[in-house]
């Protein structure tokens, strides 16, 4: 299982970097409706990351590993920002289903949190991606 990594400063902007890595990452191979669903379920823990978590604080960051199974054409994507945020914030509009968008679209769904960080990782599976469309 070929994989890269990389790390991210916690602002807003890097949302649209973290997408723009994670396609780059992708196999030729990898159909668009399976693209599509990654950048999804990636965009929310990355924005989690920024908005929800101590990596959005001023000289914060946050990771973004992903890994592509050729034989079982899969893809694997973790974010792992510094842990929850010193406060949290304020609800200002209706909202919280990010998470539960990227649970309903992935074959394998996990969050581990610590007091120094937190990992949401999730895996797509090719096939199944496209037998749901």
């Amino acid at each position: 299982m070929a994989g890269r990594e990389r790390q991210f400063p916690g602002v807003p902007e890097s949302v649209g970097q973290v997408r723009e890595f994670v396609a780059s990452c992708l196999p030729p191979a990898c159909p668009p409706a399976v693209a599509c669903d990654v950048a999804l379920c990636v965009s929310e823990p990355a924005s989690n990351a920024v908005l929800r978590s101590a990596s959005g604080a001023p000289g914060g960051t946050f990771v973004v590993r992903v890994r592509v199974d050729d034989a079982h054409q899969a893809v694997g994507v973790d974010v792992v920002d510094q842990g929850p945020a010193l406060a949290p914030l304020p609800r200002v509009a209706p909202g919280g289903y990010g998470l539960r968008l990227v649970q309903a679209l992935a074959a394998a769904y996990e969050v581990v949190t610590t007091p120094r960080s937190r990992s949401v990782s999730c895996r797509l599976d090719f096939q199944q991606v496209e037998a749901a469309r």
